[in-house]
């Protein structure tokens, strides 16, 4: 019978094949095992505002042709619902990533457009 010797290597080569994923604590995961998606930057300013006065062009140029203007509760809350499933929406500004635009408003205006074309 051998005697056990704490010095000895011990021999886990059966236990070293097993993969184990890696499991971490939220408040300790180490940075190289982070997935979290970086954004982008929102547009500039000036793009911003290129958009926002197309937007205001669109909805002048309906209501001077009589046409409806405001989208209805239900199809406002469709829009919006699509825009929050979306990887572009930043859910703690409520805004869209790609065009800046404050969702809860841009939703609501039947002459605007997704730049993604989703709605």
């Amino acid at each position: 019978m051998k005697n056990f010797n704490p010095d000895d290597p011990i021999a886990l080569t059966a236990l070293m094949t097993i993969e184990q994923p890696d499991l971490y604590s939220l408040d300790r995961v180490p940075e190289e095992k982070q997935k979290e998606k970086t954004r982008g930057p929102l547009p500039s300013n000036k793009q911003m505002m290129k958009n926002l006065s197309s937007s205001l062009k669109n909805a002048s140029k309906a209501l001077i042709k009589g046409e409806k203007v405001n989208l209805s509760k239900g199809e406002a809350e469709a829009r919006m619902k699509i825009c929050m499933s979306c990887e572009e929406y930043i859910k703690e500004e409520n805004r869209c990533n790609l065009c800046g635009c404050y969702m809860r408003i841009k939703t609501k205006i039947a002459t605007e457009k997704c730049p993604i074309r989703k709605w």
